[in-house]
């Protein structure tokens, strides 16, 4: 019998099932093992309801995820940011085009939104080419978290996607949609 791969599944967390949930947390304990309970706490206090899932099953099995977070930022004017976070593929589908699966479906998804909104994300040197294959950009612009005045990762590479042209150099990360 072949393997079926099904179309990613872009999922908000406020609908996500408790089934779905556990899966995440079991996936992201395979790259990271902190255990299920610390992935848990991680995704019930680092989510919001309006936070979006991008879920890739192959026969039933959880092999890819990756969430968006939405927030907005701020200069003379107000941007909205998509953070694409967690890309994961699990260790047995790794180099089968799964992870630009996933990241085809967040650029579709940060597309389809209203307003423009900007993809975001940092990365570690080793995933550059990765993304820049996926159609990000790597940027010289620095996300930081305004009410901290801190980077949000030191050491790592920004990258956006569908940038506005005039989204500043340091972008201040406000906080969460009202």
């Amino acid at each position: 019998m072949l393997a079926t791969i099904a179309l990613a599944q872009v999922i908000p967390h406020r609908v996500l099932s408790e089934a779905q949930f556990m899966q995440i947390a079991t996936l992201k304990n395979q790259v990271w093992s902190y255990g299920i309970d610390e992935q848990i706490r991680y995704l019930e206090e680092r989510t919001e309801p309006d936070d979006r899932h991008i879920l890739l099953s192959q026969n039933g099995d959880l092999v890819g995820y990756l969430r968006i977070t939405t927030r907005f930022a701020f200069s003379d004017k107000t941007y909205w940011i998509d953070g694409v976070s967690t890309v994961i593929v699990s260790s047995q589908h790794r180099g089968s085009g799964y992870g630009r699966e996933l990241m085809k479906a967040a650029s579709s998804d940060i597309l389809a939104t209203t307003p423009h909104r900007t993809g975001a994300l940092c990365c570690s040197d080793e995933y550059i080419d990765f993304y820049k294959k996926c159609g990000w950009e790597l940027s010289d612009r620095a996300f930081v978290r305004a009410y901290k005045n801190e980077s949000f990762f030191k050491d790592s590479n920004a990258f956006t996607f569908n940038a506005e042209s005039d989204l500043p150099r340091i972008v201040r990360i406000a906080g969460r949609p009202i």
